[in-house]
């Protein structure tokens, strides 16, 4: 099961749950039905639009799988182990991603580690659906502040 799956996953679980307890609270105090389903509906909205919302912005944000997936490899690679011993940011130019690439990819970042900044070439290659990092190069370095 892909991380987005069990975003929406938990997203729905949360809504639900935090519906009910609302609504258990509020039936309590409040003694006209029309109040009680005025608010329900309201709640429903808010959630509907908050998840929206959710999809909005996630299709707006969303970096192609060659990318994401460079990264994903970049965390686990003995070279940026090695070279800066780990990031936990980078930059990168979200204009210069080609959406729909062919194999091989080619996309540049910025690693910020605690002591360099590394600026890195970065092939990728695609094995069936999935994407593998083929070739890091250095294009230069900085000492981070």
């Amino acid at each position: 099961m892909g991380y987005p799956l069990l975003i929406i996953l938990i997203f729905a679980a949360g809504t639900v749950s935090t519906t009910y307890l609302a609504y258990s609270f509020l039936r309590q105090r409040l003694k006209s039905k029309a109040v009680i389903k005025l608010i329900l509906k309201g709640y429903l909205i808010l959630a509907l639009l908050s998840g929206a919302g959710y999809g909005l912005v996630k299709f707006i944000l969303d970096e192609p799988a060659y990318f994401e997936q460079g990264i994903e490899q970049l965390h686990t690679s003995k070279y940026i182990k090695d070279r800066v011993n780990g990031f936990s940011s980078y930059s990168f130019n979200e204009y210069k991603l080609t959406k729909e690439p062919a194999s091989p990819a080619v996309f540049q970042v910025e690693i910020l580690g605690d002591s360099l900044n590394l600026y890195l070439t970065c092939t990728m290659a695609k094995v069936k659906d999935r994407w593998y990092l083929a070739r890091i190069k250095e294009d230069s370095v900085r000492k981070s502040h």
